[in-house]
């Protein structure tokens, strides 16, 4: 299904609505330019979007030290929640 992967390529954001309370945009597929997707003009619309449609927006990342795309994401963010041990407290 459609998803972040294809913003570039699709002028309307893949919002699927899950409950009355939570939407989420899937990844979309997994070739391509995922670094090219994040740094995007079409990746800082999508987010300025979310911003102004909805009360929060969460962004899951993949781990900081396996790929950039948190830190690429970093300038679009107002905080960030950093998990050290999954599980754990």
């Amino acid at each position: 299904s459609p998803g972040v992967a294809d913003i570039v390529d699709r002028p309307e954001i893949p919002v699927v609505r899950v409950s009355e309370r939570l939407s989420v945009v899937p990844a979309g597929r997994l070739d391509g330019d995922p670094m090219g997707v994040l740094t995007s003009n079409a990746m800082a619309t999508l987010l300025e979007h979310a911003r102004q449609e909805y009360d929060w927006v969460l962004l899951d990342t993949a781990p900081l030290a396996v790929l950039p795309d948190a830190n690429l994401l970093a300038d679009h963010v107002d905080g960030a929640v950093l998990v050290v041990s999954a599980g754990a407290t």
